[in-house]
C-alpha cells in the first residue's frame, strides 16, 4: 500500500570551516549530494540513513546500504573520485565532526548485538592542524 507523501527521507547537512555547504539526502532508494551553487546533484548510490560531516579537506558521507552495511565515502567536492567502503553491519548511523573542520570525524552506529558490541565507533578522519 503506497502512501502518497514526500519520497525524500532524512538527510545530512555539513558546513566546512571555510563555509562550504554540502547536503546529502535520500530520494526513494537513491542517495544524492550537492553543494549549493554548483547546480549539479551527484548520485551516490542506493541506501538510507544519509548523514554528512565536514573534516580536513572535504566531507565525509555515511549511510546504510540495502544489505545492512554501514558505508562511508570521502567527498572532496573538487574531484570526481569518491570511493565508498564498508565499516560493518548496522543501522541508526550518526556522524560528527569538529566545528573547526580539522577533525576528528567520527561515525557511530548500532550493530544489533548485545553488550559492548552493541555500538561501533570508527574514526573517519583524525585531528589535524593547518599550517598557515
Amino acid at each position: 500500500w503506497e502512501l502518497k507523501a514526500c519520497p525524500m527521507a532524512g538527510g545530512g547537512v555539513a558546513v566546512s570551516a571555510k563555509g562550504t555547504l554540502l547536503t546529502f539526502w535520500r530520494r526513494e532508494s537513491g542517495l544524492y549530494a550537492t553543494t549549493p551553487g554548483l547546480g549539479e546533484v551527484d548520485a551516490i548510490g542506493e541506501g538510507r540513513e544519509a548523514a554528512a560531516a565536514a573534516g580536513p579537506g572535504g566531507f565525509h558521507l555515511l549511510w546504510t546500504d540495502a544489505q545492512g552495511e554501514v558505508m562511508t565515502a570521502f567527498d572532496a567536492r573538487a574531484t570526481e573520485q569518491r570511493q565508498a567502503r564498508a565499516l560493518g553491519r548496522g543501522y541508526n548511523t550518526a556522524i560528527a565532526g569538529a566545528p573547526d573542520g580539522q577533525g576528528p570525524v567520527l561515525a557511530i552506529w548500532e550493530t544489533g548485538e548485545a553488550g559492548p558490541e552493541a555500538l561501533k565507533v570508527a574514526i573517519l578522519s583524525p585531528r589535524t592542524t593547518e599550517q598557515n
